[in-house]
């Protein structure tokens, strides 16, 4: 952390702080919408200037009595309706890039400003020792569908790991903590006061009431008692019938099987992120997923960037 950077608390300071590489992919995502935008513009005038050049051409063709001249305008018009078509189609295909790029922009403001309020320095995850590509002669499309899939497989395997159940013995070690724990709160405390009074202070028994209301056992102390009666037998009731189960993983191992499958995740999106921008270049009319990771479109930006950023 930088001690000489104020917090961050506003999405433009939290952009800021990025590394340069990542930086410059968000003023590329912010250059793609502002053309997206404009092209939309200039679209939508062309469409226009066609569509009132057909019903021109529709209203001449009507009032003429000249067959020749309808055949004539019946040709033009069909031109300029096919014009007006492919002109739809591109304004479709813009409208979709714009609407993608404006959602994907929306969640990595959202994403830094929520992660990185009232920090004052910003830490993005490694970089991925390799991100994969196409395949030899697989097509753009087919490599995005590929990786695609690679991600959703490398997802549920990332969860699977957060979620797996822990060895049977360190199930055990934690129950056996916890009876400890209440066996220790549940034993009685013995003192010996002057002219050899003797008090036991039970765990069962509410040392102090208020006034006029009855006294009651304080919560849990029944369990407390019990685990100090007998520790060994409560905790072989307690971990009677627990066994192995499949795909179990130890405490310890847990957090770098995390990493590493947080870093394989983020290297396909990355990867993925390269393709789609490749995609859009071809007009190939692929959008970005909605639930792309933040940190993998702002990672994947030019090819100098990137092999710059083993420099940072």
């Amino acid at each position: 952390m930088n001690e000489n950077r104020y917090p961050i608390y506003s999405v433009a300071q939290a952009i800021d702080r990025l590394p340069a590489r990542a930086r410059a992919k968000y003023d590329d995502l912010k250059a793609t919408l502002a053309d997206a935008e404009a092209l939309q513009r200039s679209l939508q005038e062309r469409i226009r200037t066609k569509e009132e050049r057909a019903s021109q051409l529709a209203h001449e063709r009507d009032h003429s009595a000249d067959g020749t001249a309808q055949t004539r305008l019946d040709a033009e018009l069909a031109r300029v309706r096919a014009d007006l078509d492919k002109l739809e189609r591109e304004r479709s295909k813009r409208n979709s890039v714009r609407a993608n790029t404006e959602q994907v922009i929306s969640r990595i403001n959202n994403f830094v400003g929520e992660l990185f309020s009232g920090a004052s320095d910003i830490n993005p995850p490694p970089w991925p020792d390799a991100v994969p590509g196409p395949h030899e002669s697989e097509s753009v499309g087919d490599a995005i569908l590929r990786l695609r899939s690679e991600i959703s497989v490398a997802r549920s395997e990332l969860q699977r790991i957060k979620t797996a159940p822990l060895p049977a013995s360190e199930v055990r070690a934690a129950i056996a903590a916890e009876v400890d724990r209440m066996a220790a709160a549940g034993t009685p405390r013995i003192t010996v006061g002057p002219a050899g009074k003797v008090a036991i202070d039970w765990c069962d028994v509410q040392a102090f009431a208020a006034p006029g209301q009855a006294r009651s056992a304080p919560s849990g102390s029944a369990s407390q008692l019990a685990c100090w009666w007998d520790r060994d037998a409560m905790i072989e009731r307690l971990t009677a019938g627990i066994v192995d189960a499949p795909g179990s993983i130890p405490a310890a191992e847990r957090p770098p099987r995390i990493r590493e499958s947080e870093l394989r995740l983020l290297a396909l999106e990355i990867g993925e992120e390269r393709l789609v921008v490749l995609a859009l270049e071809q007009g190939l009319g692929i959008d970005r997923r909605l639930d792309v990771s933040p940190w993998a479109v702002l990672y994947s930006g030019v090819e100098e960037a990137v092999q710059a950023a083993a420099a940072e």
